[in-house]
Formats: structure tokens, C-alpha cells, sequence
């Protein structure tokens, strides 16, 4: 039997591919997304629906072991959808993993690992559009802390809710925006 850790770097290495291509390949489709309320709006309503159909008392039986190439693939596709302006990275893939059948602790791993990829790739394709000198070190040190601490209690939440099988209460949120932002879209 393979470590845990080991598998659990396959599937994210495996996730990261179609994530990667679906970034490249889309990226001014989705960046264009941005400036359109109604997009926006489907997209709040996709997540809500996501959210509003995930499992709430049973864990699923899929182990980190059983994953497999095909799950981490999908899993991978959801990620780079998730790409789309309202729709919830962490929200899809942890909703998606559920919906597959995994364990709730195992679908949290994957979906935060994941992002870890999803992210640096995000900011090296970035990278070119900063201005040399344009960042003050100082503020950007701070962000970067300010960012970590408030990261750390929001993930914590968010396992907490997850464990609890507690999805389902941000679609309502989510439901209320999709309108809100289709009352913004029919006014624009």
C-alpha cells in the first residue's frame, strides 16, 4: 500500500492538470466574464445548487486510497470551472468530492491542496502584468499575513461546517445573490 501522503500528492498533481489546461485555454472567456452581472448571477445559482445538493449526514465510503485517477481528473475539471467569476472553488470541489462519494476529511484535504497549485499557477501567469517596483515590499508582507491569519480561521469554519454535513445553509446566500445580481444585470 502506497503512504498517504504519497497518494494524496498523485491526486492533486492529477487534478492540477485538466485545472491547468482548462485555465490556459479559457482564461480571457472567463476574464470576460467579470464585467457581465447575469454570468455572475448563473454562476452564484450553480454553486448555490451544488451546495443545496451535497450530502448532510452520511460520510461517503471513498478512502484517500480509492480515489483514483478518474475522481482526481473530475475533481480537476471542477476545480477549473470553478474558475468562473461566483463560482466557489473550495465550494465545488468539496460539493463534488461529496458528490463522488468521498470521505468528508479527504474531500477537505484535496480541495485545499489543490488550491495550492491552482493559486501559484494563477499568480505566475499574473506575474508579467506587475510593473517592476509598482509593489511596496512592506504592504504586500502585511497582505500576505493578513491573508494567512484570516485564511486559517476561515478554513477552520469551513471543516468544521463540512464535518457537520452543513453545506446546504451557504445556498441560501448564494440564492439570494443569484437574484440580487440578475436585479443588477436587469437594470445595467
Amino acid at each position: 500500500a502506497r503512504r498517504p501522503g504519497v497518494l494524496l500528492a498523485t491526486w492533486v498533481v492529477l487534478a492540477s492538470v485538466p485545472t491547468a489546461a482548462i485555465g490556459l485555454l479559457l482564461e480571457d472567456t472567463f476574464e470576460a466574464l467579470f464585467g457581465d452581472p447575469a454570468s455572475v448571477a448563473f454562476a452564484f445559482l450553480v454553486t448555490a445548487t451544488l451546495l443545496w445538493i451535497t450530502p448532510r449526514e452520511e460520510d461517503g465510503p471513498i478512502d484517500l486510497a480509492d480515489v483514483g485517477w478518474a475522481r482526481a481528473l473530475a475533481l480537476g475539471v471542477a476545480q477549473g470551472l470553478a474558475i468562473t467569476p461566483g463560482i466557489s472553488r473550495s465550494g465545488t470541489t468539496i460539493a463534488v468530492a461529496l458528490l463522488m462519494g468521498l470521505r468528508r476529511e479527504v474531500a477537505i484535504k484535496l480541495s485545499f491542496l489543490m488550491s495550492v497549485p491552482a493559486i501559484l499557477g494563477a499568480v505566475v501567469l499574473k506575474l508579467d502584468e506587475v510593473e517592476p517596483g509598482a509593489l511596496d515590499p512592506v504592504g504586500v508582507g502585511l497582505g500576505a499575513v493578513a491573508a494567512a491569519i484570516t485564511g486559517y480561521a476561515a478554513l477552520a469554519w469551513l471543516v468544521a461546517i463540512v464535518q457537520r454535513g452543513g453545506l446546504r445553509r451557504f445556498s441560501y446566500y448564494l440564492g439570494f445573490a443569484s437574484v440580487a445580481a440578475l436585479a443588477v444585470a436587469a437594470f445595467a
